[in-house]
C-alpha cells in the first residue's frame, strides 16, 4: 500500500500541472490575448482605428503602416490621382493626359475632360479636392494667368470630367502666339493626427490660339 501511494504523488502532481497550464490557456483566450490555440491573426502593428478590426474590417493602406507611412502613401496617391486621359470602360487612361480644345468654331467655349481616380482606401487619412480652370498667356512670352472660373470637386471616390469652361480670347487684342492651357490643382487636407497637407499642380501642353 506505501508504494501505490509514492506512485501515484508524482502523477497527481503532473496533472495538476497540466490543469493549472490549461488553465492559463483559458484565461488568455478569454482575456483576447493572440493565440495560435484561438486560431485568430497576430494583430498587425496598426493604428487603433475601427478601420483596422480584423477579419471584418481591414484596410490595406493604413493598417499595415505607421502614420507617418500611410500620410506619406495616401498624399502620393492623391497628387498622381488626376488628370488621367478620359474615363474608358471604368478606368482612366494615360496617366497626365486630360483631353482640352475649343468647340469648332467657338472663341470662348473650352472643352475639358479627364479622370479622376479612386482613393477611397485614404478617407480616414484626409480628403483631396480637385481644381481645374483654363490660364492664358498673352503674346508668345510672359506668365499665364487665370482665364476662367475655378471648379472644384472634393471626393475621394473616382469620378469624370466632362464640361465646358467660358474661356474667351480675342486676336484682335491678344498678341501673336497667345496660348492657353488647362490648370488642375489637387489638394491633399490632412485628418487630425495623419500628417501634413499637401498641394500640386498639373499644368497640360499649351496650345496656341493667336498664330
Amino acid at each position: 500500500m506505501l508504494t501505490d501511494c509514492v506512485a501515484r504523488k508524482p502523477a497527481d502532481a503532473m496533472s495538476s500541472k497540466r490543469l493549472a497550464a490549461r488553465g492559463l490557456v483559458v484565461l488568455a483566450v478569454l482575456a483576447g490575448a493572440p493565440s495560435a490555440i484561438a486560431g485568430g491573426p497576430v494583430a498587425t502593428p496598426a493604428s487603433a482605428s475601427p478601420e483596422c478590426n480584423y477579419p471584418t474590417h481591414y484596410n490595406t493602406i493604413i493598417c499595415p503602416r505607421s502614420r507617418s507611412e500611410a500620410s506619406r502613401y495616401c498624399i502620393r496617391a492623391a497628387e498622381y490621382s488626376a488628370p488621367n486621359s478620359p474615363f474608358i470602360d471604368h478606368r482612366g487612361g494615360t496617366p497626365g493626359s486630360p483631353r482640352t480644345g475649343y468647340a469648332v468654331g467657338s472663341t470662348a467655349r473650352y472643352t475639358v475632360a479627364f479622370y479622376a481616380s479612386d482613393i477611397t482606401g485614404c478617407s480616414p487619412v484626409g480628403n483631396r479636392r480637385i481644381s481645374y480652370f483654363q490660364e492664358l498667356r498673352n503674346g508668345s512670352q510672359g506668365v499665364f494667368r487665370p482665364n476662367s472660373r475655378v471648379l472644384t470637386t472634393v471626393t475621394n471616390s473616382a469620378f469624370n470630367v466632362n464640361s465646358a469652361l467660358t474661356a474667351p480670347y480675342n486676336c484682335t487684342t491678344d498678341a501673336a502666339g497667345s496660348s492657353v492651357r488647362l490648370s488642375v490643382r489637387i489638394t491633399w487636407t490632412a485628418k487630425p493626427g495623419w500628417g501634413k497637407d499637401a498641394v500640386r499642380t498639373f499644368h497640360s501642353k499649351s496650345q496656341i490660339v493667336c498664330p
